[in-house]
């Protein structure tokens, strides 16, 4: 039974894993990092939800 609960916690964390697929890293200007602080405070939302949801709108609008 311990082993099922154990490879159960093994495929999940995989899984979790998985969806993670790329990350990026960018620089920022300090006036448009405390844009993004501050959109994310006041929304109650991690910075990179915001990013994800900017980013993701800039490439619909353009066609991609």
């Amino acid at each position: 039974a311990q082993e099922d609960v154990r490879y159960s916690l093994k495929n999940l964390k995989r899984s979790k894993q998985r969806s993670v697929k790329f990350f990026i890293n960018i620089a920022l200007d300090y006036e448009l990092k405390a844009r993004l602080q501050k959109a994310s405070q006041e929304n109650d939302l991690k910075m990179t939800q915001v990013v994800k949801a900017a980013l993701d709108f800039y490439l619909k609008e353009n066609g991609y």
